[in-house]
């Protein structure tokens, strides 16, 4: 949900599966009215919002209020510790103007409140989840993952080897499939989908989940070794390109993780140049979810695979997030 569909929108109600997308935006608005506060910008603030939009998240809140009253509590007073946070690190810093909705940065990131302050402009992109919890930084197709986040002379051999190997994994698994339900084999899954059979993963019977684990697990294990052939070739490179999977995009976007845990929070604003990418240790493989870690001081990046909605699509998505070491 975006602000021109809030705004064109002829249906006031808010709808129960747009609910999370409202809850976002409601903390999101919170937080930079908080910040606003902070820095005696709140009336600037409000004058640059739609007024249907104000008055939906206000009519929202009430909504909440009746409905969850401990989610409002919390929703409601969390944004004013983010920003006694924010500003506590941003003290002397002359803030001209704060507002909401700038998904669309100069840089085509994505940042949820702006700021134009006296030395410089950035984005907050704000992070808000449960402590020592992973949050999701990138994601995309295993296709084409090693070409599109380490590129460099051998990676392209590299991804073609990967893609190689992973097609002839899935025409065994698909294969074996069949086999067992006694079904003919054509090199795909024509028959079964006439047979309507389940192409979902947690439907599959035990055998034949532990089939379709048996090739995930063969998938992320060629992405971990690929990934390792990039690392000794260069450590140096290898660790810059693992920078968009952290989460560290450019200096004008500042990650705002916000941990909680019941009542409790944890604010936390990376310090990239404390935190730069140095030495780590490769974790090992959690073939329960499909993963494998990399274990830095600071924090820890997984990189995990995970199917298609259907286990008939043949190549997974890799999921990557980070879980940051604050207490």
């Amino acid at each position: 949900m975006n602000f021109s569909e809030i705004n064109s929108s002829s249906n006031p109600r808010i709808l129960p599966s747009y609910e999370n997308e409202w809850k976002g935006l409601l903390f999101e608005y919170l937080v930079a009215s908080a910040i606003a506060e902070k820095y005696s910008l709140q009336k600037d603030f409000h004058n640059t919002l739609p007024l249907n939009l104000i008055a939906q998240l206000d009519r929202y809140q009430k909504e909440l209020y009746q409905s969850s009253p401990l989610i409002y509590e919390r929703l409601t007073c969390w944004p004013k510790i983010a920003a006694n946070y924010f500003h506590q690190r941003n003290p002397l810093e002359k803030m001209m103007a704060v507002s909401l909705g700038q998904k669309n940065t100069s840089l085509g990131h994505e940042g949820d409140i702006f700021i134009k302050s006296e030395r410089q402009n950035f984005w907050i992109s704000l992070k808000l989840a449960k402590m020592n919890s992973f949050i999701n930084t990138k994601s995309g197709g295993v296709k084409s993952f090693l070409i599109n986040y380490f590129p460099g002379p051998q990676t392209q051999s590299l991804q073609n080897d990967f893609n190689e190997q992973s097609e002839i994994d899935f025409y065994q698994f698909a294969k074996q499939l069949h086999e067992l339900r006694k079904i003919p084999f054509s090199g795909n899954f024509q028959n079964w989908r006439q047979a309507h059979l389940t192409e979902l993963p947690g439907e599959l019977p035990k055998e034949e989940h532990n089939l379709f684990s048996q090739f995930m697990v063969k998938q992320i294990s060629n992405l971990k070794e690929k990934l390792k052939i990039i690392f000794e070739n260069d450590p140096t490179l290898f660790l810059t390109h693992l920078r968009p999977l952290v989460g560290i995009t450019h200096s004008e976007i500042i990650p705002f993780y916000i941990y909680h845990q019941e009542d409790d929070l944890t604010c936390f604003i990376p310090d990239y140049k404390r935190h730069l990418l140095s030495s780590f240790s490769w974790k090992q493989d959690n073939h329960d979810i499909f993963s494998f870690s990399l274990d830095f001081d600071q924090f820890e990046l997984q990189i995990r695979l995970k199917p298609m909605n259907k286990f008939t699509a043949p190549s997974p998505k890799v999921n990557c997030s980070v879980k940051w070491k604050v207490s």
